[in-house]
């Protein structure tokens, strides 16, 4: 199927956060960077890191987070839909029901929306580019 990453690649799941621009101004996030909504973010992380042990190693920056699976990975068949759609929906929970523990006293006026995508590169080195890039 098209949609299953090659075998022995290292699978790569970065999420970035849609409109997030307008969602820190609206949600008065401190500039340049909310500690709250770092916080809030790793939380997200370490979540979907304990669903899945294949994960070794996630990296935030901003409003995005990448997960590097290794290369062996076998999660869900190694099915891109299937592996961006559950850790998305994991993250995204996670930080709504997290949000009150962060930013007490100040209301989720709306959910936060994450977009994604799968890349499957093969080298450590390309692994290494990723996340300097």
């Amino acid at each position: 199927s098209s949609n299953v990453c090659l075998y022995n690649t290292y699978i790569i799941v970065r999420l970035d956060g849609r409109s997030f621009s307008k969602f820190t101004q609206e949600h008065n996030y401190d500039k340049p960077n909310d500690l709250r909504g770092v916080e809030l973010m790793n939380v997200c992380a370490m979540a979907v890191m304990k669903d899945f042990g294949d994960i070794m190693i996630a990296y935030g920056q901003s409003d995005e987070y990448s997960f590097i699976f290794h290369r062996t990975a076998s999660i869900f068949n190694r099915r891109s839909d299937k592996i961006l759609s559950v850790i998305t929906s994991i993250f995204s929970s996670h930080f709504v029901y997290s949000w009150n523990k962060y930013f007490q006293g100040k209301e989720l006026m709306y959910p936060p929306c994450f977009d994604g995508r799968v890349l499957c590169v093969p080298t450590q080195k390309n692994v290494r580019d990723y996340l300097s890039w």
